[in-house]
């Protein structure tokens, strides 16, 4: 913008503002009125080819009027009769400040009303971009959720977690990135609770979730994908309350059919149920456990920190009772049980109704999920009267034990639990079955 002070054709004092082929003249206009002359000014300018001119009784006042319209005039404007000069001119200065970093007004105008809406009067705009470049937010590596999702569980089978847990990580993570195709920053806790909260699990099966959202965003933190520093959106989640149903036991007659019919019909099964009903060792572990691991002659079974659920190594008395049925397998090698899928057959084999030769018929015998473990930490608190010896045996706290199996078998009930021994004839048939099995015979159907 220029100004230059020139002279009208009579000599009156003109101050010209120019900038390019816009200008504004300021001129001294002054009044007489009842023989007394007040100072006067009037701003003239040219708009779409019309003379407009507009009068003031104070110079300052003038000058600004005419310096606004000078830049409202260069950028096009058209004028607002309802504004006043002020704003005006905080209107033209607004536009140069955006213009500044290459925004302009009315984007300026919207990002900022944005910004200030998703504050909600916690602070200012600057306060939250100062926040942003102390996190260092700005200069993080872009990641998508699917991307770390994947890194996760790639790093886990690196650092050892079993295959199971793996897999449970992996689809409870991809599940969660289906539905935030996002960069991982973008995600807030909001947003995560009412996804679980929507995804319509149970408690139990929801926390997992919670869990495995959680582990993801900690790892994010420690790849450089978040702040470390700041705790994770995911840090703090709300936990769905679990109200316990009633621990599921079997009862001492149902696991002395039940290896009954497995003698019977399926030998090659009785190691399961009979370590699994009289060690309390979990299903999972179980089916990592090899034979070499069951010490008969030592009495005791060694579950290594690398098949242990918790990765801590354990010792699990042999009782009495487990031992004579476990005898007739002391030559054996390789895996305890011969097929991932033992449980699923066993359950088959002990629910199922059987039809004998002679026309009877043998109800099933129901199934209780957890119910082998929980039976064995029922039926030996009664024994030990030790909640912390059961936990080391157990692989558990004291406060599980307590809590879950503490007077929900009577000491005599518990001492028929101990007692189911394996009939007078079992070393001898098991051992012509076993040899059956060697050689190939007696296959199972589901098999």
């Amino acid at each position: 913008m220029q100004t230059k002070n020139i002279r009208s054709a009579n000599g009156s004092p003109i101050t010209l503002f120019r900038d390019g082929s816009s200008e504004v003249k300021l001129y001294s206009t002054p009044r007489e009125k009842n023989g007394v002359e007040y100072p006067g000014f009037s701003v003239a300018y040219y708009e779409g080819g019309v003379r407009t001119q507009k009068f003031f009784s104070k110079q300052d006042e003038a000058k600004t009027h005419a310096k606004n319209t000078l830049v409202r005039l260069v950028n096009g404007l058209t004028a607002a009769q309802d504004m006043r000069p002020v704003e005006i001119e905080e209107s033209a200065m607004a536009r140069e400040e955006f213009k500044s970093v290459g925004v302009g007004l009315l984007e300026g105008a919207k990002e900022y009303r944005r910004v200030h809406e998703l504050l909600g009067g916690k602070g200012t705009v600057l306060e939250a971009v100062q926040y942003f470049l102390k996190s260092g937010v700005a200069t993080l590596p872009k990641a998508k959720v699917l991307d770390v999702c994947r890194e996760l569980v790639a790093a886990k089978k690196t650092d050892g977690l079993s295959q199971r847990h793996q897999d449970d990580l992996r689809l409870r993570c991809e599940r969660f990135a289906e539905d935030f195709d996002v960069q991982i920053t973008e995600v807030t806790t909001a947003q995560i609770e009412a996804w679980l909260r929507g995804i319509g699990a149970k408690p139990r099966n929801r926390n997992n979730y919670a869990r495995a959202i959680t582990t993801l965003f900690n790892f994010a933190k420690r790849s450089g994908y978040l702040p470390i520093d700041c705790a994770s959106v995911a840090e703090h989640l709300t936990r769905a309350k679990n109200v316990a149903g009633a621990t599921e036991i079997f009862t001492t007659e149902e696991i002395s059919t039940g290896l009954d019919r497995l003698f019977r019909f399926k030998p090659e099964y009785i190691p399961f149920l009979a370590l699994a009903a009289f060690s309390g060792v979990r299903t999972a572990e179980l089916l990592r456990l090899t034979w070499g691991d069951i010490d008969l002659n030592g009495k005791i079974i060694e579950v290594a920190a690398e098949k242990s659920k918790t990765s801590l190594r354990r010792h699990i008395p042999i009782q009495p009772n487990l031992l004579k049925w476990l005898e007739p397998f002391s030559q054996r090698k390789g895996l305890v049980c011969p097929t991932a899928k033992i449980q699923r057959y066993v359950r088959r084999w002990l629910s199922k109704e059987i039809k004998n030769s002679d026309g009877t018929v043998e109800a099933g015998i129901p199934w209780h999920d957890n119910g082998l473990r929980h039976s064995y930490g029922s039926y030996r608190l009664p024994i030990v009267k030790s909640a912390a010896e059961i936990a080391l045996e157990m692989g558990n706290s004291p406060a599980m034990i307590f809590r879950h199996y503490r007077e929900l078998v009577k000491p005599a009930e518990a001492q028929k639990y101990w007692a189911i021994m394996p009939p007078a004839e079992y070393a001898k048939k098991m051992a012509v079955a076993l040899a059956k099995l060697k050689a190939g015979e007696g296959k199972d159907e589901a098999e």
